[in-house]
Parts: C-alpha cells; sequence; structure tokens
C-alpha cells in the first residue's frame, strides 16, 4: 500500500518511518556503517597487507632485529644447509652435524697417520716444495696397511659427496692421497683406463650444473671417478694437483691431455670443478 494511505498507527506506517530515521542519520564518529570501511562511505571493504596495500594478509615468520646470522648458511663442517635464524632448522642442524662425528674423527685418526711412518712404504707421485706429497695407495702396496687407513678416507669421502661405494671396489683403479704437511690427507683421488665419454650438454637456464649428455660417443682416456677435498683445504690447489697428477700416473709414460679427461655425473661443485679445469663449459662425462 502507498504510505500516504497507511494509518499512522499501522505497524507498517511505524516501520517505514523507523528505516527512514535510520537512513537519514549518518554513523556516529568512530563507528563503522555496514558494509562500508572506517571513515564513512559506502563500498565493499577490501583485504589489506602489512604494507598498506590490496592483497593476502602476510605473515612474518623470521624477526630482522638486525642479527647477522638471519638467512641461510652452510656449516663449513657438515656441509648442511640451514636457517640461522629458525629455531627448528638450528636444532636439525645440530642434530646432523653431531651424526657426523663419529666419520669425521675417523678420518682424523686416518690422516694423522698419513704423515707417520707408516706412510713410508707407499709410492710418492709428487713432491711439494713445502712438504706436502700425493702419495699412490694400493691394497698391496706396503703391506696394505695404507690401504686399510685409506679406507677410512673413502667412507668419508663418499658420505660427503651423498654415495655409497664399498671401499673394494677401489682396488682396480688408481688411487691418489694428498697428504698436506702437518695435517694428514686432505684430498683424494680415485681415476680409471677408459675408451669413451660424452659431452655434456649445456644446462637449462637457472639449474646450477648440467644434468643431460650428449647421445655421440666421442674418445677418452682418463676418467676421473671421483675427486674430493676436505671443506678447510678446498680452493687452495690440492684438487688441481691431484687432478695433474693421475693424468700423469694413470698410463706409463704418458700424460693425458685435458681433452681426452672426462668424469662421473658431477655433483653442482664437481661440475663446476669439471668446467674450471678442463676450461670448457662442457666438460666430457663416462
Amino acid at each position: 500500500w502507498p504510505a500516504s494511505r497507511m494509518s499512522p498507527t499501522s505497524p507498517a506506517a511505524s516501520a517505514l518511518a523507523s528505516a527512514r530515521r535510520r537512513l537519514s542519520t549518518p554513523p556516529a564518529a568512530g563507528r563503522r556503517s555496514r558494509g562500508s570501511p572506517a571513515g564513512g562511505g559506502g563500498g565493499v571493504s577490501k583485504k589489506r597487507n602489512s604494507l598498506g596495500g590490496p592483497g593476502p594478509h602476510l605473515v612474518q615468520l623470521n624477526l630482522d632485529f638486525g642479527q647477522s646470522n638471519l638467512g641461510t648458511v652452510t656449516c663449513s663442517g657438515c656441509g648442511m644447509v640451514y636457517s640461522a635464524g629458525n629455531q627448528a632448522d638450528a636444532v636439525r642442524h645440530a642434530r646432523f652435524h653431531a651424526s657426523r662425528r663419529p666419520a669425521a674423527a675417523a678420518a682424523t685418526a686416518a690422516a694423522s697417520a698419513a704423515s707417520a711412518s707408516a706412510w713410508r712404504g707407499q709410492q710418492a707421485v709428487k713432491e711439494f716444495f713445502n712438504g706436502d706429497r700425493i702419495v699412490r695407495v694400493s691394497p698391496g702396496a706396503g703391506g696394505g696397511v695404507g690401504w686399510q687407513r685409506a679406507k677410512e678416507i673413502f667412507r668419508l669421502m663418499d658420505e660427503e659427496l651423498g654415495q655409497g661405494t664399498e671401499p673394494d671396489a677401489y682396488s682396480g683403479m688408481l688411487v691418489l692421497l694428498y697428504v698436506r704437511h702437518q695435517s694428514g690427507i686432505v684430498g683424494c683421488c680415485i681415476a680409471e683406463p677408459i675408451r669413451t665419454a660424452y659431452r655434456l650438454l649445456p644446462p637449462v637456464e637457472g639449474a646450477e650444473a648440467a644434468t643431460e649428455r650428449d647421445t655421440e660417443p666421442l674418445p677418452a682416456q682418463c676418467g676421473i671417478h671421483k675427486v674430493w677435498c676436505q671443506s678447510g683445504h678446498r680452493r687452495s690447489g690440492v684438487a688441481t694437483a691431484l687432478l695433474d697428477a693421475a693424468r700423469s700416473c694413470l698410463y706409463l709414460g704418458l700424460q693425458v691431455p685435458l681433452s681426452l679427461t672426462a668424469f662421473t655425473a658431477p655433483t653442482p661443485s664437481g661440475y663446476r670443478l669439471a668446467c674450471r679445469y678442463l676450461t670448457t663449459d662442457r666438460p666430457l662425462v663416462y
């Protein structure tokens, strides 16, 4: 019914008058009308993020008070990458680091023995002016004492490289150990004769290393099965010296050229080493 024909005291007329009063009265200060944002005005309320712009609400998980250890950290002892500002990550790192101590202790003991007279029976293939030397170990040389101690280094090397190989599997390969003066064994290289290898394809954009190889076989002579250096002695020429010695010792009276040297499927750090050593971004692999 039209409002002019309604009785002033009828329920419908009273409801209509009440609605008109609500619409004509502005919202009180500090109050928000339904469906409008603070400060008055109509429209739909929009969620805003912590920076004041539209978007989902963001939650800061780590508080930055200017501490120097915020962000990811690589432990020089165990190699684990973790978030130093995250308590749960720090606990996981502590557990993993502690689990590495037995292997590290065994390797340290073997390294200490490397500088003693027990290694006197091993063949020194390279000696340096500062007292460092590269020795060749094999199961039969020196009564096998050096080979038994070298097995501890093999276990540590395989653990750090994320590989598992029985130490006796290296018995038919060229095994070289870098013995640093007053530090013991700091590096190891295992090489073998090969005949063919394949060229690595360029890595995809954003990848740390190349993972695919060409299908065309190429001639090769020296296969670097593994090369390893203790974390505290890297970038000091240890790996390069071991690789040079491997190319010189693998064949009697022949030094294998760089162009005929190949690596097994390398880790990202191994890929970078292969590229630097062979002066190419597409090293040979086998």
